[in-house]
């Protein structure tokens, strides 16, 4: 059996470790082996080691991989910076825009689709778009998603998954617990767990493994998560983890789309 390949742009490793977990369990359901390939954060070629990730790289690699942005300018856009001495002979016509790398590369690699992943917790960090998230009267995950379509210039589709975890990835894991199971942290069931936003300080509180960051924060040790016992709780538990994060529901919906009802 084939694996279907999936390109993943991620903040990331330990991101795209979880992706793999989930995507893994997803796709056996359909009888179907899937094979995720990183492409950001990039491999640095001379160290052999990725480089540093963050929501700045999977920014940096839409805008670079997506429709150029002098391609996206309107009309009214375009009037202006000319009567304001701008020269566009060079730059193409909004009717006819370069085609995005992306495209290229869909065509020539061939993979089954692209996954790009971002998590919501840095929606007040992001600039440049129309409006800021503050002002924007819209949530932070579909705020974050916007962001996304904004940059690559190009909308979701058959092929293009947008990942947008709320507050973050390891919100999956915290919700592999509850009320019952952990009630010194939860005192009553929980209605949303994409609405919690001290994810992190309720995992240290649950005993999962630490570690100081480069500015000093203690926080969670995110790949430690995909390892040993933790990976296997969050494998077992990952249906539930499903019933209560939407966004994996929308994950699911997606591999619904292309490869039917799960078999499971």
């Amino acid at each position: 059996m084939n694996p279907h390949e999936y390109l993943v742009v991620c903040e990331g490793v330990s991101d795209f470790e979880v992706l793999k977990i989930v995507l893994t369990e997803f796709m056996a359901g359909y009888n179907k082996k899937i094979e995720l390939v990183l492409e950001c954060p990039a491999l640095d070629e001379t160290s052999g080691k990725r480089e540093r990730g963050g929501w700045g790289k999977v920014c940096s690699w839409c805008k670079k991989n997506g429709v150029p942005q002098e391609a996206q300018m309107s009309e009214e856009e375009r009037t202006s910076l000319t009567a304001n001495g701008v020269n566009l002979d060079n730059l193409p016509h909004p009717t006819a825009p370069p085609a995005p790398r992306l495209e290229t590369i869909l065509a020539f690699r061939a993979p089954k689709g692209i996954i790009i992943h971002l998590d919501s917790d840095i929606a007040e960090q992001i600039s440049g778009l129309d409006v800021s998230f503050t002002n924007s009267g819209t949530n932070r995950k579909e705020y974050c998603r916007d962001a996304i379509m904004t940059w690559l210039g190009m909308p979701e589709d058959r092929q293009i998954l947008f990942v947008v975890a709320t507050y973050c990835i390891e919100t999956w894991f915290l919700a592999t617990h509850d009320h019952v199971t952990d009630p010194q942290i939860f005192s009553d069931p929980v209605d949303d767990y994409e609405a919690i936003a001290d994810v992190i300080e309720k995992l240290l509180a649950l005993g999962y493994q630490d570690y100081t960051d480069e500015t000093r924060n203690r926080t969670v040790d995110k790949a430690a998560l995909t390892k040993g016992e933790s990976k296997e709780r969050f494998r077992r538990e990952l249906f539930t983890v499903e019933r209560r994060c939407e966004e994996l529901q929308r994950v699911r919906q997606f591999f619904q789309g292309e490869y039917g009802e799960n078999s499971l």
